[in-house]
């Protein structure tokens, strides 16, 4: 085997390697987000709003569990979504930090300030994606929205409540 048939196998490797680390991190971070959620307490349904499926909710979330796992494993290489390390860190963080401050505070307000900025993170991460590659667009698409569509029901139950 010639060293540049070993060096593009060791990428592919690295390559899946990456994503797998990304699948178990958000796997761990979605893991936590579940110990901090109460979707069926009687203060989640007091709130007046808007209603989505709770099957549809966990499909939605398992697709951005792994959009967010493709983006950490591309962001982990040696290219240039490295920049967007400290933005995907942000949403990663945040997300889980809302989590506990919806659910477990009953604090909505909190909730839309976290929700802002984790859309922003997204945003950022969707902005260095487009410079590169159009894969990594067209996965930071849905990303970049369901973080926008969380944060306006926020919004909205912060002002119906």
């Amino acid at each position: 085997m010639s060293t540049t048939e070993y060096n593009k196998t060791m990428e592919k490797y690295l390559r899946v390697l990456r994503f797998t680390f990304g699948l178990a991190l958000v796997i761990a971070v979605g893991s936590l987000n579940a110990l901090f959620m109460t979707p069926k307490s009687e203060w989640f349904s007091s709130l007046s709003g808007m209603a989505v499926s709770g099957k549809l909710h966990s499909v939605i979330w398992l697709a951005i569990y792994i959009l967010t796992a493709i983006h950490i494993g591309e962001a982990s290489g040696s290219g240039p979504l490295k920049k967007c390390r400290p933005y995907l860190a942000g949403f990663i963080t945040l997300g889980s930090a809302w989590c506990f401050v919806f659910f477990r505070l009953h604090n909505m307000i909190g909730g839309v300030c976290l929700l802002s900025v984790c859309a922003l993170c997204a945003g950022v991460v969707f902005i260095q994606a487009a410079r590169y590659t159009k894969i990594t667009v067209y996965l930071s698409v849905p990303l970049f929205a369901w973080y926008l569509y969380l944060l306006f029901v926020n919004a909205y139950l912060v002002t119906c409540n």
